[in-house]
């Protein structure tokens, strides 16, 4: 008869046969929980029939900042490093497990090519190195955007050291985990974003950005990853010599939205839209027949331009010159020649006034002659 002492150990015999444990193999990665934590000992549940262990010796290697961020019950994963037989240790690593980990992930993000934000740690002469959990991963110089081709090696090399330590949009294009290969592009990470805003805006909109660039013709504005334009004609109600008298580069500004064409990737913007409009306290001044003063700013074949206020100038046609006048405007007007003008037709929408000298009474004429 069995007594109830070899009952007991059967029993446990059987239990541990039954224990669905895992059996790792050397350079697996598995799931520990931390269940010491000492100086020198970090001893973890990863589900086998015996704790793992960390090297002594690798401890004394790891960063303290990953050393103080590790608490009782944490789950990490680890790197199977020595599973020799049931007497030794099972040894694992923090370290190879997390980089590990890093490896998946990049494998993740290149297949589903989602964009991330990562630290900028260091150059070489080919691009940027990024940070990536516990790897370094690497940026081209053909994928740093706002980095011209054409620059020199020494300015590329500037540029790039006053990028350390700024982040950087990104995406994975290449992982090779044997050659310890993780390369990332910054501009398709922006060609994506660039497409992804320009989805965003709408025709109409009111919107603050950035002036990015001012040229000749206008100032770009940045708005979250896309360059809008905001040409000279719809910068401003005043008058100015170059689009930079207006704004500079890092002026916030508000803007409208003309015009988004996705395509081509251009956004139109109109500041002058949200200015006060000069033409309604003219049009609210000034009426049908009224007389005024102006200067000539222009002479066209057709006509002159006149100067009536600080903001507004209207067309005196050559069909409204003085009667008996020549019809060869240039023979008639120079730049800067002041003269006496009746208004015959405001039209604000159009941002347009009409002037007439022969409409002008004669005895308006010879009075404003003899006092000027």
């Amino acid at each position: 008869m069995k007594t109830k002492i070899q009952e007991q150990n059967k029993s446990f015999e059987e239990l541990l046969e039954n224990y669905e444990s895992i059996r790792p193999n050397r350079g697996q990665i598995v799931q520990g929980e931390v269940l010491k934590l000492t100086e020198d000992t970090v001893l973890l549940d990863v589900g086998a029939k015996r704790d793992a262990v960390v090297p002594i010796r690798e401890l004394a290697n790891l960063e303290e900042s990953l050393i103080e961020d590790i608490s009782l019950g944490d789950q990490l994963p680890v790197y199977v490093t020595n599973t020799s037989s049931y007497d030794d240790e099972l040894l694992v690593s923090i370290e190879k497990g997390l980089e590990q980990r890093d490896w998946d992930r990049a494998e993740t993000y290149l297949e589903n090519g989602e964009a991330l934000e990562l630290k900028i740690i260091g150059l070489n002469k080919g691009g940027l190195l990024v940070e990536f959990g516990k790897l370094d991963g690497f940026v081209p110089n053909s994928m740093i955007p706002g980095l011209p081709r054409g620059l020199s090696r020494d300015k590329k090399q500037t540029r790039k050291a006053k990028m350390i330590g700024d982040t950087l949009q990104t995406k994975v294009i290449e992982v090779i985990q044997q050659r310890k290969r993780l390369i990332l592009s910054g501009k398709a990470a922006q060609s994506e974003r660039r497409q992804q805003r320009l989805q965003e805006l709408q025709v109409g909109e009111k919107i603050t950005g950035t002036v990015s660039n001012v040229v000749d013709f206008g100032a770009f504005v940045n708005l979250d990853g896309v360059d809008g334009l905001i040409h000279r004609s719809r910068l401003s109600w005043d008058e100015f010599d170059h689009p930079s008298d207006v704004l500079q580069p890092g002026n916030e500004v508000e803007v409208l939205i003309d015009d988004v064409d996705v395509e081509r990737e251009r956004v139109s913007l109109n500041r002058r839209a949200l200015l006060p409009s000069p033409w309604d306290d003219f049009s609210d001044q000034y009426q049908y027949g009224d007389m005024l003063e102006g200067k000539i700013t222009s002479v066209r074949d057709f006509g002159a331009f006149v100067k009536l206020t600080d903001q507004i100038t209207g067309l005196l046609h050559v069909s409204e010159f003085l009667p008996g006048v020549s019809h060869e405007p240039q023979k008639v007007f120079e730049p800067g020649d002041e003269v006496l003008v009746r208004i015959i037709e405001i039209d604000k929408e159009q941002e347009r006034v009409s002037l007439s000298m022969r409409r002008l009474p004669e005895d308006d004429v010879a009075r404003w002659v003899i006092e000027n």
